[in-house]
């Protein structure tokens, strides 16, 4: 299982909303799928004001049917989380 990125870049207002629309429904499916141990959601500010999120492997599987919703790409390697912040659940 691979690392997931999901981009939001647009404009600030409205990438907030996306965001927030997001992680609702990963907690949703997080509680859904058992609150499975491992599941690590990472996120980032990008100089714009847009929003950076990387999934671990766990995440994604519990993210599965959401990710394609928000454009997820699969990471070549695990990502530099630097400068991210781990979301609570």
């Amino acid at each position: 299982m691979f690392w997931y990125q999901v981009a939001i870049e647009k404009e600030k207002q409205v990438a907030d909303i996306e965001s927030r629309e997001l992680i609702t429904k990963v907690d949703s499916a997080y509680r859904k799928a058992g609150l499975p141990e491992g599941m690590r959601v990472h996120h980032c500010r990008t100089a714009s004001g847009g929003h950076i999120y990387y999934f671990n492997p766990a995440a994604a599987l519990a993210a599965r049917e959401i990710l394609p919703l928000f454009h997820a790409s699969e990471c070549s390697e695990v990502p530099n989380l630097d400068g991210c912040e781990q979301i609570r659940f």
